[in-house]
């Protein structure tokens, strides 16, 4: 039997999930991330999306990863002439990025399709089947956060019992008006989990209490809307306050509110419930 997530572009707006459900997704990434830590030796707040990518690509293997590609964009890209040469180029700026992963097919569609959806995942009876946009006009971290959302999908398709019948559950009724909600319920905790692996909570708490927000989203190659985003998340799941709250907090360090930032960081970033992460000392 062959299943096929897809995952529109809208994803990477802003979507609360409950909290039950966040903390389920935060479990499921301080996992990751501390296999990753005890493995290679290295403290969790150091530990980036390249390392976590990496993981997923040797214990959870694919069997392809296809580059879905706009008609009319071969024509525009210099030095290219063929479809070997875009994944000679995808994979050189993964090389470069120090990811090991690597496209190995070339799909060319209509730019409509790049608009709809960012990429899908097909399992099967053998390896998931990853396929992801690739387009100039797409920024590096839009693709990573692609990747990440899509390993996702997979590493819980691996190792939670009930998520693929959750899965096809959810697929065979997206196209059902009633069911809309808890299809994009579905999707938006993807993407919750690939925000928790692209900026993991102990790394986040860390920088929180020294950087601005301009440097926070150099340090993270994030957008103004992706890092606001994920102040959201962090103090609402991780220093339980009130969604509002988690908003205002934000807009803070937004605008660069000097006292205010002083505040949040006193009463509120220092007096957050540790992790189990945070105890983590090499």
């Amino acid at each position: 039997m062959t299943e096929i997530i897809t995952k529109t572009k809208s994803e990477f707006e802003y979507k609360p999930i409950p909290h039950n459900l966040y903390h389920q997704y935060q479990c499921l990434a301080i996992r990751v991330i501390t296999r990753i830590a005890h493995k290679y030796h290295i403290a969790p707040n150091k530990i980036n999306y390249n390392h976590i990518l990496n993981y997923f690509k040797y214990n959870f293997p694919y069997s392809h990863l296809r580059l879905l590609v706009p008609n009319d964009e071969i024509l525009d890209l210099p030095n290219i002439s063929d479809n070997e040469s875009i994944i000679k180029r995808f994979n050189h700026k993964a090389y470069q990025h120090g990811l090991n992963i690597k496209a190995d097919i070339v799909e060319n569609v209509d730019e409509s399709v790049l608009e709809a959806i960012s990429g899908f995942t097909i399992f099967s009876e053998s390896d998931p089947f990853i396929n992801i946009c690739y387009s100039q006009q797409l920024v590096w971290p839009r693709i990573v956060f692609t990747l990440l959302h899509e390993y996702g999908h997979i590493y819980c398709y691996k190792i939670i019992p009930t998520y693929a019948d959750r899965y096809i559950y959810v697929q065979r009724n997206k196209d059902n008006e009633d069911f809309k909600r808890e299809y994009d319920q579905f999707e938006a905790e993807a993407s919750t989990f690939a925000s928790l692996l692209y900026v993991s909570d102990c790394s986040l708490g860390d920088n929180l209490l020294k950087k601005s927000f301009k440097q926070l989203q150099a340090i993270y190659s994030m957008s103004t809307p992706a890092m606001f985003n994920r102040l959201r998340n962090y103090f609402e799941h991780n220093c339980k306050t009130t969604r509002a709250e988690a908003s205002i907090f934000s807009t803070y360090f937004k605008n660069n509110y000097i006292d205010e930032i002083k505040m949040i960081r006193k009463e509120i970033i220092c007096k957050r419930p540790k992790l189990i992460q945070d105890y983590f000392t090499f």
